[in-house]
């Protein structure tokens, strides 16, 4: 045999290796690849939509209210800031007295905020055809706020009229209230009438859009605290008593009503056509 021959039969045999090869690694690949490829199409499948609907469901009840919080600011103007503390603190031990006098205990008396100012007053003068403001000092202001927390309604006619009899001191706030665990204890007995109320609702919506209610998705139960506040600006100047008329037959008549107490509850359901 020829080198020559030798050569072209080396060349030969190596294509022939080389072709084996690339087919082996071929076969591999697509093997190897199958799974992932059927994984890819499993993914890219048509994913079903979920249908829901949202209700609100909601009961209330009225009740009377059982607290009242009167807010009282006693404000106090002198030339000083001296005079002006003095006859301040005069004021709230008069007022603390007759909290005492009404056995309402103390840790249903609240200062809401304590605080000292110098005040004036705006005067406009027109000089030469121009208006201009100057500003009079007046004193200084002391104010006293203070809250109390009463179980008696007949209680706030008769401090709201003592209070003003002692000087400036202006009703800021008359909030009527109940416990929290009288809250409670109707909102409990009211979330089942709400959960109904939703279910209820659920089927008639679901009636009128011709789909079938198959199950709740989530459900959220919202928590609500309703109050009924009545704030006054009351001026002892209005209605200005002498001391001695502090204990009057005839105080203020406060009228509480009721509050409504609601209950409500979000759901969603699943649903799905007849």
């Amino acid at each position: 045999m020829s080198i020559e021959n030798s050569k072209k039969e080396i060349l030969l045999f190596t294509f022939i290796s080389c072709l084996i090869s690339l087919c082996c690694v071929n076969t591999i690949s697509i093997e190897s690849l199958q799974p992932a490829i059927a994984d890819s199409q499993s993914k890219t499948s048509y994913k079903k939509i979920e249908h829901t609907l949202a209700i609100t469901g909601t009961a209330s009840k009225t009740v009377p209210t059982n607290i009242v919080i009167l807010g009282l600011n006693i404000e106090t103007l002198e030339d000083t800031l001296a005079q002006s503390y003095k006859k301040n603190n005069e004021i709230s031990r008069k007022l603390a007295n007759y909290f005492k006098q009404l056995n309402i205990p103390d840790k249903n008396i609240t200062t809401t905020n304590y605080y000292s100012t110098p005040k004036y007053r705006s005067v406009r003068k027109e000089i030469n055809n121009t208006f201009i403001y100057d500003n009079i000092f007046e004193g200084y202001q002391v104010s006293n706020l203070i809250n109390a927390k009463l179980s008696d309604l007949k209680m706030v006619g008769y401090i709201i009229d003592y209070a003003t009899s002692l000087g400036r001191v202006l009703i800021t706030q008359i909030t009527f209230d109940y416990y929290r665990p009288l809250q409670k204890q109707i909102k409990d007995s009211l979330l089942p009438l709400a959960t109904k109320d939703a279910i209820e609702r659920s089927k008639i919506s679901a009636s009128a859009l011709k789909l079938i209610i198959k199950d709740v998705k989530t459900a959220n139960v919202r928590e609500f605290s309703p109050f009924s506040p009545i704030n006054y600006n009351y001026r002892p100047e209005s209605r200005a008593y002498p001391v001695a008329a502090a204990y009057a037959p005839a105080p203020p008549t406060i009228f509480s009503g009721t509050t409504k107490i609601d209950s409500n509850i979000d759901v969603t359901f699943i649903i799905s056509k007849l």
